[in-house]
């Protein structure tokens, strides 16, 4: 339980970094076409990882690089809708409905791994889930082709989440992390030509918006959960990731003076309550389960 416990703070650690990516990118993209950036962002990762694990890569297995192209094909289809997506909607909006994919985890987790979600993180879940509605209902701005872009990322990520438990840690955190970022940086590179007129202006904004999102936004967040959300199951640790949209709507009404709409409000504190039910409920539980055990 401490494990798990520790496992899950670090978790907590990761969206507050990733709660800032959502501003940076909207930045950077000011300064390079949405695909391109994804893929300078990633092989910039990948070199950042490279470092560190250049030695395991090479003696790595053939299912080891098998899985981290599985992973990152999942991965790079997340990202590219997201970033996309940001073109057209806010941060507030594109980091909730990206939340989305918490709805379908408890799902794809029983399909894929025959777990059970415990009641109360689906009770939560639930209640998190309202809370999207409310900050993404018409009244709190209204829908638009970002906000859909941003909900086939969602799909795609939910997918990743689940995978992650299949694919879990003891494979080498590092070396899987390393191979997704080679793969979805040159995806990035290759499809931009194709998908997008290509665009780029090296500036400081640029760079300084780049080497966040591929050392901390990419490099360490992604180690993060490909590491240690083996120490917690996938439906918890997208309740831990709910906070993510949270910090999201606060820098963008802080740094890029977003709405700060009352729906939108409202909307975050029912998310927040969503995470303190399901934490507490299992707490809860945990305790009744040692009284009996000592009865």
């Amino acid at each position: 339980m401490i494990q798990k416990h520790r496992a899950e703070l670090i978790l907590v650690f990761a969206t507050l970094i990733w709660g800032a990516t959502f501003v940076i990118i909207k930045t950077g993209l000011e300064s390079c076409s949405p695909l391109l950036f994804i893929g300078i962002r990633f092989i910039l990762a990948f070199f950042v990882m490279l470092i560190f694990n250049w030695k395991r890569l090479i003696a790595a297995r053939r299912k080891v690089w098998q899985h981290g192209f599985f992973l990152g094909s999942f991965n790079f289809v997340a990202y590219s809708m997201q970033t996309v997506g940001l073109k057209y909607t806010t941060v507030a909006k594109s980091s909730l409905i990206t939340y989305f994919f918490a709805v379908l985890t408890p799902l794809l987790q029983y399909i894929l791994t025959k777990k059970v979600p415990h009641k109360g993180n689906l009770t939560g879940l639930a209640v998190v889930f309202a809370g999207m509605i409310l900050i993404t209902s018409p009244k709190a701005e209204g829908i638009n082709i970002g906000d859909i872009l941003t909900l086939a990322s969602a799909v795609s990520y939910a997918f990743y989440i689940v995978l992650i438990d299949i694919y879990p840690a003891k494979e080498d955190a590092g070396v899987l992390v390393t191979i997704q970022f080679l793969l979805m940086g040159l995806l990035g590179l290759i499809s931009a030509p194709f998908f997008e007129t290509v665009y780029i202006d090296i500036g400081t904004g640029l760079i300084s918006s780049l080497a966040y999102l591929s050392i901390l936004g990419s490099a360490v967040c992604i180690y993060i959960i490909n590491r240690f959300q083996y120490y917690t199951t996938p439906t918890r640790a997208v309740i831990i990731y709910s906070l993510e949209p949270v910090f999201s709507v606060i820098l963008g009404i802080l740094i890029l003076a977003e709405s700060k709409a009352p729906v939108k409000l409202a909307g975050g504190m029912i998310i927040l309550a969503g995470i303190l039910i399901s934490q507490l409920w299992e707490q809860l539980e945990n305790r009744k389960k040692k009284k009996l055990e000592l009865l």
